[in-house]
């Protein structure tokens, strides 16, 4: 009687939790601090977080981002335009 060696299941991948927090820190972070700044690194991460395999957050933050981004420009716009 021979044994057949035991194949162990597959493992999900682990999502990567860190950059997906930091994402949705930096697309909120955009409303508030530097838009430019927190929106373009909210994109990076969004990019980043897709390829490690989490592409629902990773679109979640680039959509965030630009549309977090686009809103702060035009507040910031007509603040400066009614000063």
């Amino acid at each position: 009687m021979t044994d057949t060696p035991t194949v162990p299941a597959a493992v999900a991948p682990k999502k990567p939790l860190a950059l997906i927090m930091a994402g949705y820190a930096c697309a909120a972070l955009t409303l508030v601090i530097a838009p430019l700044i927190f929106g373009i690194a909210a994109i990076v991460i969004g990019i980043i977080t897709i390829r490690k395999g989490a592409k629902g957050h990773g679109i979640a933050h680039i959509v965030l981002a630009v549309a977090f981004t686009a809103l702060s420009i035009l507040v910031i716009a007509d603040r400066l335009a009614h000063s």
